[in-house]
């Protein structure tokens, strides 16, 4: 219907939520409210959307030094072998000058086998796979040929090692419990736990052992008796720093990688007086743990990829002077770390991939350690040109998904690929095309971005998940085509959004703690408190909107500056009435939220006169009477909002002074037939009236009739018949009536069908068959139900 396109909440086109927010124009007034404030939309879109860049699932294998002493084998499955030819236990393969021998299936590992095998001779490998044999029956095989690969169904034998795979049986771990020659012994891929470990603790001579991952902190007792023990993996294990009390205290390596060990763990380590490798990759440790592990002045080889350690706990390692391999990547060090790293010119091997460290520092390292391995990221753009011969737009399409215009130039890029870093940036200015942006959750830094300086034809930039700070913010001010910013996930504060406002003031910006927009600025809890955001530098501000921060009554000093607003949105800020004096001066002031506020304490004196006020929304607050909102009448009130507060009968009495009221919202207060019949028929001007959840009937409902510019009539969760319902047909206007939740019967639909210009009718949460629905919507098409 053409007359209620102007009211808010009540058009055709929209569908009510149980719980009004009434924020939007009301019936013809001017005021549009704030501009909507989008999500981040995220990266710009690009055509035929190749989708992730491919995951190569065999990586290239690492230099060997150092080695980890147990490293997880995965058990790859065995080719399907053919049948030797009858009458032969075995065949002899040959590859690569390798003699292995093949044992089918179904033959017997006796003595007769063994001398057979023995009397082929040059054998590297002996294969009885095939023949299903437990470990126990492999051993006599083994013991012939202590210098041969020996594979078995459970696992493999090399000289003086065992690995036992997922097929690996409580029988295999005694049988190689049993076995002397066993110096090193891989349980990684086995399904076995403490119980079954237990046979373990005969195995005095071995010295390297990796435990499976079911392995937890029972495995303790298992481990005391075996003294020869130098090389210990608990990777990925369920080990806990109760665990690690009564470790071997000859261990020479401990890899405790991916369990749950933190700091206090860590703690335990003093215990083991000639540790020389320590692996902590992907734990909780941090700067604490640096110092424990420093106090192990024998440590040649440690690992703290992905660990939370800085650049201050790095001091701590200064002392390890046999130390010559550092792993620090996916680590928080940054440039402060580059003297320290400098200083160890003892090292052989340092990671520092996916760090902090800037592109300069980076390069620093590499030329100060020239003897070292120095492990940095390489930037993906060189290394696809690299790859691709010189090549950009191959190089291009192999770290990012590109959009190019009619001529052929890049008009969009969106790089995915997490090693682009400032190095790639230098190269971006010679796309003079490009408006559109996307280096979210590359390895781009602050020092980058000066290369965006010359690039004015930019519009939107996407710098997400990035290191970026505030500091990096600066080289941004030239871009002033730009008119999209998203900044989640940076280290950038408001603080530092602010400042830059000035230089782009028609950007619309996101970033960790709000949005902002030409004239508008959103925040929430990230933002912090309200005293360290510098507002009073906002010039032409007309709209905020404050989420999740509470400033109190008190806290609204902050924004007493802000005369030009004309939206105010704080919701759930802690106020209680007094600190609204503060607002006084928002002269031009057209919307004031106050919803989900205790207001127990708001007087004559808290409210201003506000005389262009239109909107007053006080939802879910404990407002106790509503004389300081009535008083003057307050002629451009158009919208009043009370949802869930404790108004009543008595409070209602004074809203028909409101006379130019268009919206009220009395949902879940607690109202009368009494107090809706005696008083809101005086409201000549209303258009829209929301009672749902209350106490209402037929007669507060039958009064409405002499609401007569009465449009919007939500009633749903009440008490109302058709007897109630039937005076509203006088209602020339009503267009929109909600009954979700009522006990509407044919008698109630025969009454809604007498009203004229109705054009949507709820009846959701309704007792009514299907079919009655069904036969009113064929005889009332006009209507939407």
């Amino acid at each position: 219907m053409p007359g209620l396109l102007g009211l808010a909440g009540c058009d055709d086109g929209v569908t009510p939520a149980t719980s009004p927010v009434v924020g939007q124009n009301v019936g013809g007034d001017p005021d549009p409210g704030p501009p909507p404030v989008d999500p981040d939309p995220g990266p710009p879109p690009v055509e035929d959307d190749p989708g992730p860049p491919p995951v190569n699932d065999d990586p290239p294998v690492a230099d060997p030094m150092p080695t980890r002493p147990t490293p997880a084998v995965s058990v790859k499955p065995k080719p399907t072998v053919p049948a030797p030819p009858p009458g032969k236990a075995f065949r002899i393969e040959s590859e690569q000058g390798r003699n292995r021998a093949v044992v089918a299936a179904g033959v017997v590992l006796d003595s007769k086998l063994v001398s057979a095998l023995a009397g082929a001779g040059g054998l590297h490998e002996v294969d009885v796979v095939a023949t299903d044999a437990v470990l126990l029956k492999v051993v006599p095989v083994i013991r012939r040929f202590p210098q041969v690969t020996v594979r078995f169904a459970c696992g493999e034998w090399e000289p003086g090692r065992v690995t036992l795979n997922e097929r690996a049986t409580v029988d295999d771990l005694r049988a190689v419990a049993s076995m002397p020659e066993v110096r090193r012994l891989d349980l990684v891929a086995c399904r076995v736990g403490d119980s079954e470990l237990d046979e373990l603790d005969r195995m005095i001579g071995l010295e390297s052992l990796a435990l499976p991952p079911a392995t937890s902190d029972g495995i303790a007792p298992t481990l005391v008796p075996l003294r020869s023990l130098r090389h210990l993996s608990l990777q990925a294990t369920r080990v806990t720093a109760a665990g690690l009390a009564n470790l071997p205290r000859g261990l020479r390596s401990l890899d405790l990688s991916g369990t749950s060990i933190g700091d206090a763990g860590v703690e335990h380590l003093r215990r083991l007086p000639g540790l020389k490798e320590l692996w902590l990759d992907e734990t909780s440790v941090g700067d604490q743990a640096l110092a424990v592990v420093s106090t192990r002045t024998t440590i040649e080889v440690l690992g703290l990829t992905g660990t939370a350690v800085t650049s201050v706990g790095l001091k701590h390692l200064a002392g390890l002077e046999k130390l010559t391999a550092l792993h620090l990547g996916d680590t928080a060090i940054d440039d402060r770390a580059l003297g320290l790293l400098i200083a160890m010119k003892q090292l052989k091997r340092l990671d520092v991939t996916a760090t902090d460290l800037s592109v300069a520092a980076r390069k620093r390292l590499v030329e100060a350690l020239r003897t070292c391995d120095v492990q940095v990221d390489v930037d993906a753009l060189v290394k696809a040109l690299d790859d691709s011969g010189g090549r950009m737009e191959q190089a291009l399409s192999r770290i990012a998904r590109v959009t190019r215009n009619p001529g052929g130039d890049v008009k969009s890029l969106n790089i995915f690929d997490r090693t682009f870093s400032d190095i790639g940036m230098g190269i971006l200015p010679r796309f003079t095309s490009l408006t559109r942006l996307s280096i979210e959750g590359t390895a781009v830094t602050n020092a980058g971005l000066k290369h965006l300086a010359s690039m004015s034809q930019l519009e939107e930039l996407w710098l997400n998940d990035t290191s970026i700070s505030d500091s990096g913010l600066d080289d941004l001010r030239p871009l002033r085509a730009l008119k999209q910013l998203h900044l989640g996930g940076t280290r950038v504060t408001v603080s530092g959004v602010l400042n830059l406002w000035p230089a782009l003031t028609r950007v619309r910006m996101s970033f960790p703690g709000g949005h902002l927009s030409p004239g508008s600025l959103v925040l929430d809890r990230q933002a912090g408190p309200l005293e360290l955001i510098p507002l009073e530098r906002l010039r032409g501000l007309r709209h905020l909107q404050l989420d999740g921060i509470r400033p109190g009554d008190a806290g609204l000093e902050h924004i007493r500056g802000l005369v030009e607003l004309e939206t105010l949105r704080l919701r759930r800020a802690g106020i209680r009435g007094p600190g609204l004096v503060h607002l006084h001066n928002m002269g031009g002031l057209r919307v004031l939220d106050l919803t989900g506020n205790r207001l127990d304490r708001v007087t004559n004196d808290s409210i201003a006169a506000w005389v262009e006020l239109g909107e007053l929304i006080l939802d879910h607050s404990d407002i106790n009477t509503l004389a300081p909102i009535v008083t003057g009448g307050r002629p451009a009130l158009r919208r009043l909002s009370l949802v869930g507060t404790p108004v009543d009968d008595e409070q209602l009495a004074l809203v028909p002074r409101l006379d130019g009221l268009e919206l009220l919202d009395l949902s879940g207060c607690p109202v009368t037939d009494q107090g809706i019949a005696a008083h809101l028929p005086r409201l000549g001007s209303l258009q829209a009236l929301a009672l749902r959840g209350t106490p209402i009937g037929d007669v507060a409902v039958g009064k409405l009739a002499a609401c007569s510019s009465l449009r919007v009539l939500w009633l749903s969760d009440t008490a109302v018949t058709s007897q109630g319902l039937s005076p509203l047909s006088q209602l020339p206007q009503l267009a929109r009536l909600d009954l979700s939740g009522c006990a509407v019967d044919a008698t109630t639909l025969a009454v809604v069908g007498r009203f004229e210009k109705l054009s949507r009718l709820d009846l959701r949460r309704t007792a009514l068959p299907p079919t009655e629905v069904a036969k009113w919507r064929e005889r009332h098409f006009e209507c939407e139900v």
